[in-house]
């Protein structure tokens, strides 16, 4: 069997880089993360970014209907944490454990139904859809301060 992989999911607002510095803590292991579909440096189809596009992508992605040996822990936040656990639902026997961090409480029928507008700008790239995905820049500047104590670390 295969060392576990620990596997980190962003949020609505996020992208891989959100857990840049969490992964440097676990750098005895091996951790993957990347941008969801839509997010980040990945493609950003014309589709409705429901809950049935997201498990698509995580399945090709990890491999997870693969006939082989590979075990994941699955961290996610916000919108991560709800792909997270319905992956390890679909999929008991690659996941070992789900961390679910800021887990939205929500009908997925509100989460994921019709948002219209949103979907609108988001898939045709505005600026602030733009923004939203470097939130990480953003926080960096609002919490500057923070930066100066914790910075050492990760300089």
């Amino acid at each position: 069997m295969e060392k576990v992989k620990i596997v980190f999911l962003h949020g609505l607002v996020g992208s891989k880089d959100y857990f840049e510095y969490l992964e440097k803590e676990f750098s005895g292991y091996q951790t993957i993360s990347f941008d969801l579909i839509g997010f980040g440096d990945e493609a950003k189809p014309k589709i409705n970014y429901d809950l049935d596009d997201f498990m698509k992508f995580l399945d090709l992605k990890l491999q997870l209907s693969q006939d082989n040996d590979v075990q994941y822990v699955l961290v996610g936040h916000s919108l991560g944490a709800l792909l997270a656990k319905d992956v390890a639902k679909k999929y008991p026997q690659k996941i070992t454990k789900v961390f679910l961090l800021g887990y939205p409480f929500l009908d997925k029928d509100k989460l994921f139904g019709n948002r219209g507008l949103f979907d609108e700008f988001y898939v045709n790239g505005t600026w602030w859809t733009k923004v939203m995905c470097e939130m990480r820049t953003i926080f960096k500047f609002f919490f500057l301060p923070f930066i100066f104590l914790f910075g050492y670390k990760y300089g």
